[in-house]
């Protein structure tokens, strides 16, 4: 009988056997293991487990319940009661851990909390809450509860609970599931998921803002602003697509469907006064001698 006034999560039966007898092997077999509060020769208390004549030398049982006894009882009709074993060992949960395998944690502003609920009766440490102070606050996220909310970059709002994700993904310049870290060199945007490489920067060593990914020198023809990734909106062209397709003085009627986004060319000529290719500069005439 062993006595622990405690929750015991664990009680360890280590059960050692002679290898010169084929009766050993049935000597564990229906052994009880109970715990409880009092001390008890025969079989009451909570039962934790048992034994057969197959358990292995090493039998582990767990008791859920708080207990300061641990009995071992055999009870063989018409049988040997003998038991052969050679040591019972009773752990307990760590200090800070409880549950049905000690795999759970409580962050208690003093002392301990209670093995058998995780109820810390002390308060909790900062960025933790709850009963047992087991999960964040509602400003912290993370496996200790050690990141700031206020310190995430989500497009819009998300909740911070659990792994802090961002849920409708990050502001540009960001990312990772948590959008705390910046784009690496060579990406911008949202998500980080724009190359600069994949610009037409009118300079083409062009810094490249992690954020927008801004040409500072402008765009090439065809391309606008401030990226230089997308072509110009229909009815414009050229350089940063400054130039409107309605500013053309074509010599027919044609549609900005038929203004080329580069050069803004009027396929077929400019009114009198006008110069190719997009008849928007006026013609200079010479007079004659």
């Amino acid at each position: 009988m062993s006595k622990c006034w405690a929750y015991l999560l664990v009680a360890v039966l280590w059960v050692c056997s002679r290898k010169d007898s084929v009766s050993d092997t049935h000597r564990r077999n229906g052994i009880y293991i109970y715990s409880s509060t009092e001390a008890n020769q025969t079989n009451t208390g909570h039962l934790c487990g048992s034994t057969t004549k197959d358990s292995y030398d090493t039998t582990t049982v767990t008791c859920g319940n708080t207990a300061r006894y641990i009995t071992l009882y055999r009870e063989i009709p018409n049988g040997e009661s003998t038991m052969d074993f050679c040591e019972v060992e009773v752990y307990i949960c760590y200090p800070g851990t409880f549950g049905d395998d000690c795999n759970r944690f409580c962050h208690c502003l003093n002392g301990s909390c209670k093995y058998s609920t995780g109820e810390c009766t002390g308060g909790c440490k900062p960025n933790w809450t709850g009963t047992n102070c087991d999960v964040c606050d509602s400003s912290h996220y993370g496996d200790l509860c050690s990141k700031k909310c206020s310190n995430r970059h989500c497009k819009g709002r998300s909740s911070c609970y659990g792994s802090g994700e961002c849920t409708f993904g990050c502001d540009p310049g960001w990312w990772t599931d948590d959008c705390t870290r910046t784009c690496y060199f060579g990406v911008y945007g949202r998500n980080c998921g724009k190359y600069c490489t994949s610009r037409k920067c009118l300079d083409s060593f062009s810094s490249c803002d992690r954020v927008t990914g801004e040409c500072v020198g402008g765009c090439k023809r065809g391309y606008r602003p401030v990226d230089c990734i997308n072509y110009c909106y229909v009815g414009t062209y050229g350089y940063n697509c400054n130039a409107s397709c309605d500013d053309r003085h074509c010599s027919s009627n044609v549609t900005n469907q038929d203004c080329n986004r580069f050069f803004g060319n009027c396929t077929q000529g400019c009114l009198s006064g006008w110069e190719l290719p997009d008849c928007a500069v006026r013609a200079l005439f010479q007079s004659a001698c």
